[in-house]
Protein backbone atom coordinates (compact mmCIF):
# COMPACT_ATOMS: atom_id res chain seq x y z
CA UNK A 1 0.00 0.00 0.00
CA UNK A 2 1.13 3.33 -1.12
CA UNK A 3 2.26 6.05 1.97
CA UNK A 4 2.84 9.55 2.78
CA UNK A 5 5.57 10.79 3.99
CA UNK A 6 5.48 14.96 4.71
CA UNK A 7 8.27 16.70 3.81
CA UNK A 8 8.91 19.90 5.89
CA UNK A 9 11.53 23.16 5.80
CA UNK A 10 14.00 23.99 8.76
CA UNK A 11 10.95 26.22 9.88
CA UNK A 12 9.09 22.77 10.51
CA UNK A 13 6.33 24.04 8.00
CA UNK A 14 5.40 21.37 5.36
CA UNK A 15 6.34 22.06 1.66
CA UNK A 16 5.21 19.06 0.34
CA UNK A 17 4.40 15.08 0.43
CA UNK A 18 5.72 12.21 -1.10
CA UNK A 19 3.47 9.38 -2.11
CA UNK A 20 5.33 6.33 -1.83
CA UNK A 21 4.87 3.51 -3.71
CA UNK A 22 5.94 -0.31 -4.86
CA UNK A 23 5.48 0.27 -8.27
CA UNK A 24 8.74 -0.52 -10.19
CA UNK A 25 9.83 2.13 -12.36
CA UNK A 26 12.37 1.25 -15.20
CA UNK A 27 15.40 1.78 -13.51
CA UNK A 28 14.52 -0.75 -11.17
CA UNK A 29 13.36 1.52 -8.56
CA UNK A 30 10.40 2.11 -6.70
CA UNK A 31 8.13 5.55 -8.07
CA UNK A 32 7.51 8.07 -6.29
CA UNK A 33 5.16 11.24 -6.67
CA UNK A 34 6.35 14.27 -4.96
CA UNK A 35 3.19 16.59 -4.35
CA UNK A 36 4.15 20.44 -3.57
CA UNK A 37 1.81 21.66 -1.12
CA UNK A 38 1.48 25.05 -3.11
CA UNK A 39 0.17 22.89 -5.88
CA UNK A 40 -1.72 20.44 -3.75
CA UNK A 41 -3.51 20.11 0.09
CA UNK A 42 -3.60 17.26 2.28
CA UNK A 43 -7.13 16.20 1.29
CA UNK A 44 -5.13 16.38 -2.52
CA UNK A 45 -2.66 14.20 -1.34
CA UNK A 46 -4.79 11.04 0.67
CA UNK A 47 -6.70 10.78 -2.64
CA UNK A 48 -3.81 10.44 -4.58
CA UNK A 49 -2.56 7.95 -1.95
CA UNK A 50 -5.72 5.49 -2.65
CA UNK A 51 -5.45 5.79 -6.09
CA UNK A 52 -1.79 5.04 -6.78
CA UNK A 53 -2.43 1.98 -4.38
CA UNK A 54 -5.10 1.14 -6.84
CA UNK A 55 -2.10 1.60 -9.06
CA UNK A 56 -0.04 -0.41 -7.31
CA UNK A 57 -2.66 -3.51 -7.27
CA UNK A 58 -2.65 -3.66 -10.97
CA UNK A 59 0.62 -3.78 -11.12
CA UNK A 60 1.16 -6.55 -9.17
CA UNK A 61 -2.08 -8.67 -10.75
CA UNK A 62 -1.15 -8.04 -14.25
CA UNK A 63 1.87 -6.18 -14.93
CA UNK A 64 0.58 -3.05 -15.89
CA UNK A 65 -1.32 -0.22 -14.49
CA UNK A 66 -5.30 -1.02 -16.06
CA UNK A 67 -7.08 1.81 -18.47
CA UNK A 68 -9.86 2.29 -15.89
CA UNK A 69 -7.05 3.13 -12.88
CA UNK A 70 -5.64 5.52 -15.19
CA UNK A 71 -8.92 6.99 -16.07
CA UNK A 72 -9.84 7.87 -12.27
CA UNK A 73 -5.99 9.54 -12.16
CA UNK A 74 -7.57 12.10 -15.07
CA UNK A 75 -8.15 15.29 -12.65
CA UNK A 76 -4.28 14.95 -11.31
CA UNK A 77 -2.46 15.63 -14.62
CA UNK A 78 1.46 15.95 -12.74
CA UNK A 79 0.87 12.17 -11.42
CA UNK A 80 0.23 11.18 -14.79
CA UNK A 81 3.23 12.92 -16.32
CA UNK A 82 5.41 11.41 -13.54
CA UNK A 83 4.13 7.88 -14.17
CA UNK A 84 4.97 8.88 -18.02
CA UNK A 85 8.67 10.23 -16.91
CA UNK A 86 9.42 6.92 -14.90
CA UNK A 87 8.44 5.14 -18.49
CA UNK A 88 5.68 3.45 -15.70
CA UNK A 89 2.76 3.73 -18.71
CA UNK A 90 3.08 4.97 -22.49
CA UNK A 91 2.59 8.69 -23.21
CA UNK A 92 -0.69 8.39 -24.44
CA UNK A 93 -2.73 5.90 -22.30
CA UNK A 94 -5.91 5.07 -23.95
CA UNK A 95 -8.11 6.73 -21.52
CA UNK A 96 -9.34 8.89 -23.81
CA UNK A 97 -12.44 8.02 -26.22
CA UNK A 98 -10.16 8.48 -29.18
CA UNK A 99 -7.80 6.05 -27.71
CA UNK A 100 -10.05 3.49 -27.06
CA UNK A 101 -12.04 3.96 -30.29
CA UNK A 102 -8.42 3.31 -32.28
CA UNK A 103 -7.67 0.49 -29.85
CA UNK A 104 -10.76 -1.03 -30.66
CA UNK A 105 -10.77 -0.85 -33.80
CA UNK A 106 -6.88 -2.01 -34.23
CA UNK A 107 -8.31 -4.87 -32.44
CA UNK A 108 -11.80 -5.52 -34.51
CA UNK A 109 -9.87 -5.49 -37.77
CA UNK A 110 -7.65 -8.00 -36.78
CA UNK A 111 -10.59 -10.75 -36.56
CA UNK A 112 -13.24 -9.06 -38.72
CA UNK A 113 -13.78 -8.39 -42.64
CA UNK A 114 -13.14 -5.64 -43.79
CA UNK A 115 -16.55 -4.62 -44.20
CA UNK A 116 -17.56 -5.05 -41.02
CA UNK A 117 -14.29 -2.78 -39.67
CA UNK A 118 -15.68 -0.33 -42.33
CA UNK A 119 -18.80 -0.37 -40.86
CA UNK A 120 -17.96 -0.17 -37.43
CA UNK A 121 -15.29 2.74 -38.22
CA UNK A 122 -18.26 5.02 -39.81
CA UNK A 123 -20.76 4.30 -36.97
CA UNK A 124 -17.84 5.39 -34.35
CA UNK A 125 -17.58 8.64 -35.89
CA UNK A 126 -20.83 10.11 -34.89
CA UNK A 127 -19.97 9.21 -30.83
CA UNK A 128 -16.06 10.76 -31.54
CA UNK A 129 -17.62 13.68 -33.41
CA UNK A 130 -19.93 14.48 -30.64
CA UNK A 131 -18.12 13.20 -27.27
CA UNK A 132 -14.80 14.92 -28.65
CA UNK A 133 -12.08 12.63 -28.73
CA UNK A 134 -10.20 13.61 -25.96
CA UNK A 135 -12.60 13.57 -23.44
CA UNK A 136 -11.93 10.76 -20.87
CA UNK A 137 -14.34 7.83 -21.81
CA UNK A 138 -14.74 7.48 -17.65
CA UNK A 139 -16.34 10.91 -18.00
CA UNK A 140 -19.33 9.88 -20.33
CA UNK A 141 -21.97 9.03 -18.47
CA UNK A 142 -25.63 7.30 -18.53
CA UNK A 143 -27.38 11.11 -19.20
CA UNK A 144 -24.35 11.51 -21.65
CA UNK A 145 -25.60 8.69 -23.51
CA UNK A 146 -29.00 9.60 -23.69
CA UNK A 147 -28.21 12.67 -25.00
CA UNK A 148 -26.05 11.72 -27.51
CA UNK A 149 -29.23 9.52 -28.76
CA UNK A 150 -31.65 12.20 -28.74
CA UNK A 151 -29.08 14.23 -30.63
CA UNK A 152 -29.12 11.30 -33.15
CA UNK A 153 -32.81 11.07 -33.39
CA UNK A 154 -33.14 14.84 -34.22
CA UNK A 155 -30.78 13.89 -37.11
CA UNK A 156 -33.59 11.37 -38.10
CA UNK A 157 -36.37 13.95 -37.85
CA UNK A 158 -34.55 16.13 -40.21
CA UNK A 159 -34.13 13.09 -42.20
CA UNK A 160 -30.29 13.51 -42.01
CA UNK A 161 -30.09 9.89 -41.12
CA UNK A 162 -31.40 6.97 -41.90
CA UNK A 163 -33.26 5.52 -38.74
CA UNK A 164 -31.06 2.06 -39.29
CA UNK A 165 -28.27 4.33 -39.51
CA UNK A 166 -29.46 5.39 -35.95
CA UNK A 167 -29.73 2.32 -34.65
CA UNK A 168 -26.40 0.67 -36.09
CA UNK A 169 -24.43 3.91 -34.13
CA UNK A 170 -26.05 2.97 -30.85
CA UNK A 171 -25.22 -0.79 -31.47
CA UNK A 172 -21.62 -0.16 -32.16
CA UNK A 173 -21.63 2.55 -29.36
CA UNK A 174 -22.59 -0.33 -26.83
CA UNK A 175 -19.85 -2.47 -28.37
CA UNK A 176 -17.40 0.08 -28.03
CA UNK A 177 -17.99 0.42 -24.02
CA UNK A 178 -18.26 -2.95 -23.35
CA UNK A 179 -14.77 -3.95 -25.23
CA UNK A 180 -13.25 -1.27 -23.17
CA UNK A 181 -15.02 -2.41 -19.85
CA UNK A 182 -14.21 -6.23 -20.62
CA UNK A 183 -9.94 -4.94 -20.57
CA UNK A 184 -10.62 -3.66 -16.55
CA UNK A 185 -9.53 -4.98 -13.95
CA UNK A 186 -13.09 -3.62 -12.67
CA UNK A 187 -15.83 -3.22 -15.55
CA UNK A 188 -17.32 -0.23 -15.62
CA UNK A 189 -21.20 0.63 -16.25
CA UNK A 190 -22.27 1.08 -20.14
CA UNK A 191 -23.49 4.16 -20.15
CA UNK A 192 -25.71 3.05 -23.08
CA UNK A 193 -26.77 -0.51 -21.50
CA UNK A 194 -30.24 0.89 -21.28
CA UNK A 195 -30.51 2.60 -24.81
CA UNK A 196 -31.69 0.32 -27.35
CA UNK A 197 -30.24 0.15 -30.35
CA UNK A 198 -32.99 -1.07 -32.63
CA UNK A 199 -32.95 -3.06 -35.72
CA UNK A 200 -30.01 -2.39 -38.14
CA UNK A 201 -32.12 -3.70 -41.37
CA UNK A 202 -33.75 -1.02 -43.24
CA UNK A 203 -37.67 -1.49 -42.98
CA UNK A 204 -37.90 0.98 -46.28
CA UNK A 205 -40.11 -0.79 -48.91
CA UNK A 206 -37.96 -1.83 -51.89
CA UNK A 207 -37.76 0.83 -54.74
CA UNK A 208 -37.38 0.46 -58.41
CA UNK A 209 -36.31 1.91 -61.40
CA UNK A 210 -39.04 3.02 -63.76
CA UNK A 211 -38.85 2.89 -67.39
CA UNK A 212 -38.60 6.45 -67.92
CA UNK A 213 -35.91 6.73 -65.16
CA UNK A 214 -33.96 4.45 -66.89
CA UNK A 215 -34.29 6.21 -69.82
CA UNK A 216 -32.89 9.63 -68.43
CA UNK A 217 -30.33 7.61 -66.36
CA UNK A 218 -29.22 6.27 -69.76
CA UNK A 219 -29.04 9.76 -71.55
CA UNK A 220 -27.41 10.56 -68.70
CA UNK A 221 -24.23 8.15 -68.74
CA UNK A 222 -23.77 9.08 -72.82
CA UNK A 223 -23.59 13.00 -72.13
CA UNK A 224 -21.84 12.46 -68.80
CA UNK A 225 -17.72 13.67 -69.12
CA UNK A 226 -15.71 14.35 -66.29
CA UNK A 227 -13.14 16.32 -66.64
CA UNK A 228 -10.21 14.44 -65.31
CA UNK A 229 -11.16 10.88 -64.65
CA UNK A 230 -10.70 8.13 -67.30
CA UNK A 231 -14.65 7.46 -68.46
CA UNK A 232 -15.55 5.21 -71.00
CA UNK A 233 -19.75 5.70 -71.71
CA UNK A 234 -20.21 2.63 -73.19
CA UNK A 235 -18.42 0.18 -70.61
CA UNK A 236 -21.03 2.37 -67.67
CA UNK A 237 -23.95 1.86 -69.97
CA UNK A 238 -22.82 -1.96 -69.95
CA UNK A 239 -22.15 -2.02 -66.02
CA UNK A 240 -25.66 -0.25 -65.51
CA UNK A 241 -27.82 -2.60 -67.34
CA UNK A 242 -26.05 -5.32 -65.48
CA UNK A 243 -27.39 -4.11 -62.99
CA UNK A 244 -30.56 -2.69 -63.98
CA UNK A 245 -31.50 -5.70 -66.46
CA UNK A 246 -29.70 -8.79 -65.21
CA UNK A 247 -29.13 -7.99 -61.59
CA UNK A 248 -25.17 -8.26 -61.18
CA UNK A 249 -23.98 -7.36 -58.03
CA UNK A 250 -22.26 -4.88 -59.66
CA UNK A 251 -18.90 -4.55 -57.52
CA UNK A 252 -18.23 -8.31 -57.20
CA UNK A 253 -19.91 -9.87 -60.27
CA UNK A 254 -19.66 -7.53 -63.02
CA UNK A 255 -16.05 -7.23 -62.48
CA UNK A 256 -15.29 -10.86 -62.76
CA UNK A 257 -17.07 -11.30 -65.82
CA UNK A 258 -15.65 -12.32 -69.03
CA UNK A 259 -16.49 -12.38 -72.40
CA UNK A 260 -16.23 -16.05 -72.80
CA UNK A 261 -18.90 -16.51 -70.20
CA UNK A 262 -21.34 -14.23 -72.45
CA UNK A 263 -23.33 -16.68 -75.24
CA UNK A 264 -24.99 -14.00 -77.33
CA UNK A 265 -26.65 -16.54 -79.67
CA UNK A 266 -27.54 -18.49 -77.20
CA UNK A 267 -28.77 -15.43 -74.92
CA UNK A 268 -27.34 -17.32 -72.19
CA UNK A 269 -24.83 -15.03 -69.07
CA UNK A 270 -22.88 -17.41 -67.04
CA UNK A 271 -21.95 -15.68 -63.89
CA UNK A 272 -19.09 -16.32 -61.43
CA UNK A 273 -21.00 -16.57 -58.29
CA UNK A 274 -18.63 -14.30 -55.76
CA UNK A 275 -20.67 -14.71 -52.72
CA UNK A 276 -21.11 -18.41 -52.80
CA UNK A 277 -17.32 -19.40 -53.98
CA UNK A 278 -16.46 -17.33 -51.07
CA UNK A 279 -19.35 -19.38 -48.42
CA UNK A 280 -18.50 -22.69 -50.18
CA UNK A 281 -14.81 -22.42 -50.23
CA UNK A 282 -15.30 -23.37 -54.34
CA UNK A 283 -15.47 -21.55 -57.49
CA UNK A 284 -19.60 -21.59 -57.47
CA UNK A 285 -21.10 -20.15 -61.11
CA UNK A 286 -24.65 -19.78 -62.23
CA UNK A 287 -26.37 -19.00 -65.74
CA UNK A 288 -29.40 -16.86 -66.67
CA UNK A 289 -30.76 -15.27 -69.43
CA UNK A 290 -29.09 -12.21 -71.31
CA UNK A 291 -31.70 -9.47 -71.93
CA UNK A 292 -31.73 -7.54 -74.95
CA UNK A 293 -30.77 -4.12 -74.25
CA UNK A 294 -28.20 -5.79 -71.86
CA UNK A 295 -27.09 -8.23 -74.86
CA UNK A 296 -26.84 -4.64 -77.11
CA UNK A 297 -24.71 -2.67 -74.90
CA UNK A 298 -22.12 -5.54 -74.43
CA UNK A 299 -22.26 -6.46 -77.63
CA UNK A 300 -21.25 -2.48 -78.69
CA UNK A 301 -18.45 -2.67 -76.01
CA UNK A 302 -17.12 -5.49 -77.45
CA UNK A 303 -17.09 -4.15 -81.09
CA UNK A 304 -15.15 -1.04 -79.70
CA UNK A 305 -12.30 -3.15 -78.21
CA UNK A 306 -11.74 -4.73 -81.25
CA UNK A 307 -11.64 -1.58 -83.15
CA UNK A 308 -8.83 -0.65 -80.72
CA UNK A 309 -6.69 -3.94 -80.47
CA UNK A 310 -7.75 -4.37 -77.18
CA UNK A 311 -7.34 -7.91 -75.51
CA UNK A 312 -10.67 -9.20 -75.24
CA UNK A 313 -10.73 -11.22 -71.76
CA UNK A 314 -12.68 -9.24 -68.75
CA UNK A 315 -15.48 -7.42 -69.80
CA UNK A 316 -14.57 -4.60 -68.15
CA UNK A 317 -11.19 -2.73 -67.88
CA UNK A 318 -8.48 -3.13 -65.15
CA UNK A 319 -10.03 0.00 -63.03
CA UNK A 320 -12.96 -2.34 -62.20
CA UNK A 321 -10.96 -4.83 -60.48
CA UNK A 322 -9.03 -2.37 -58.25
CA UNK A 323 -9.55 -2.98 -54.19
CA UNK A 324 -12.79 -2.75 -53.61
CA UNK A 325 -12.24 0.04 -51.25
CA UNK A 326 -10.69 2.29 -54.05
CA UNK A 327 -12.86 1.56 -57.08
CA UNK A 328 -16.22 0.90 -54.97
CA UNK A 329 -15.71 3.99 -53.49
CA UNK A 330 -15.18 6.30 -56.95
CA UNK A 331 -17.72 4.18 -59.08
CA UNK A 332 -20.30 4.71 -56.09
CA UNK A 333 -19.77 8.17 -56.42
CA UNK A 334 -19.87 8.24 -60.44
CA UNK A 335 -23.10 6.65 -60.63
CA UNK A 336 -24.36 8.94 -58.22
CA UNK A 337 -23.70 12.02 -59.81
CA UNK A 338 -24.92 10.09 -63.36
CA UNK A 339 -28.43 9.91 -61.21
CA UNK A 340 -28.11 13.31 -59.98
CA UNK A 341 -27.85 14.76 -63.60
CA UNK A 342 -30.47 12.41 -64.50
CA UNK A 343 -32.66 13.91 -62.17
CA UNK A 344 -33.89 10.44 -60.53
CA UNK A 345 -33.68 10.44 -56.51
CA UNK A 346 -32.73 7.70 -54.60
CA UNK A 347 -30.21 6.24 -52.48
CA UNK A 348 -28.20 2.90 -52.50
CA UNK A 349 -28.00 3.16 -55.86
CA UNK A 350 -26.58 -0.32 -56.81
CA UNK A 351 -29.13 -2.10 -54.16
CA UNK A 352 -32.08 -0.62 -56.02
CA UNK A 353 -30.80 -1.60 -59.60
CA UNK A 354 -30.52 -5.36 -58.32
CA UNK A 355 -34.21 -4.67 -56.80
CA UNK A 356 -35.65 -3.31 -59.84
CA UNK A 357 -34.14 -6.76 -61.98
CA UNK A 358 -34.82 -8.84 -59.43
CA UNK A 359 -38.87 -7.60 -59.22
CA UNK A 360 -38.89 -7.30 -63.09
CA UNK A 361 -37.38 -11.46 -63.30
CA UNK A 362 -39.52 -12.09 -60.79
CA UNK A 363 -43.08 -11.17 -62.90
CA UNK A 364 -41.57 -12.37 -66.02
CA UNK A 365 -40.33 -15.93 -65.45
CA UNK A 366 -41.63 -16.46 -61.63
CA UNK A 367 -40.22 -16.34 -58.46
CA UNK A 368 -38.05 -19.49 -58.80
CA UNK A 369 -36.20 -18.34 -61.43
CA UNK A 370 -35.69 -15.17 -60.03
CA UNK A 371 -34.08 -16.85 -56.70
CA UNK A 372 -31.87 -18.94 -59.26
CA UNK A 373 -30.58 -16.53 -61.55
CA UNK A 374 -30.25 -13.46 -59.29
CA UNK A 375 -28.34 -16.00 -57.19
CA UNK A 376 -30.10 -15.91 -53.88
CA UNK A 377 -32.43 -17.64 -51.43
CA UNK A 378 -36.35 -17.33 -51.33
CA UNK A 379 -35.91 -15.22 -47.93
CA UNK A 380 -33.65 -12.65 -49.22
CA UNK A 381 -35.77 -11.90 -52.45
CA UNK A 382 -38.80 -11.69 -50.40
CA UNK A 383 -36.92 -9.54 -47.44
CA UNK A 384 -34.79 -6.78 -49.24
CA UNK A 385 -35.54 -7.47 -53.07
CA UNK A 386 -39.23 -8.22 -54.43
CA UNK A 387 -42.19 -5.82 -53.78
CA UNK A 388 -44.81 -8.94 -52.62
CA UNK A 389 -44.40 -12.94 -50.73
CA UNK A 390 -43.26 -15.26 -52.49
CA UNK A 391 -45.40 -18.55 -52.01
CA UNK A 392 -43.54 -20.93 -50.15
CA UNK A 393 -44.29 -24.45 -52.35
CA UNK A 394 -41.80 -22.07 -54.70
CA UNK A 395 -39.42 -21.41 -52.00
CA UNK A 396 -39.10 -25.20 -51.12
CA UNK A 397 -37.40 -25.81 -54.88
CA UNK A 398 -34.03 -24.10 -53.87
CA UNK A 399 -33.29 -25.23 -50.26
CA UNK A 400 -29.72 -25.51 -51.26
CA UNK A 401 -29.39 -21.92 -51.65
CA UNK A 402 -30.54 -20.93 -48.28
CA UNK A 403 -27.13 -20.89 -46.51
CA UNK A 404 -24.99 -19.84 -49.15
CA UNK A 405 -26.99 -16.51 -49.13
CA UNK A 406 -25.47 -13.89 -47.64
CA UNK A 407 -26.92 -10.61 -49.07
Amino acid sequence: MANIVSKKNKKGVVRGWEVRTKIPTANGSTFTFYARAAVFDKSDVDGIKTLLTDCEKDAFKTGAIQPFTLGRLEPFPLVLDALIENDIIDAAPYTTLGNVYDEALADLGRTTKLKTYNSARNCLKYALEYFKKDTPITDIKQRDAQAFNSYLNEKVMAGKLAQTSKNAIITRSKWLFRWYSDRLSEPIVNPFQNIKGGSTVSEKEPRIITDDEAARILDAIAKHRPPKAYYNPLEWKAWFLLGYRQGLRLLSESPELKWEFIDFDNKVLMIRDVKRSKRLKGVKMRDMRLFNDTAAALWELKEERKRNGDALVYVFSDWWRKDNKNSGSCAYARLKRIFQEADVDADRFRQILRQTASNRIDNEYGPRWENLMLGHSGKVARSAYLLREIPKEVLEHVPSWEKAATD
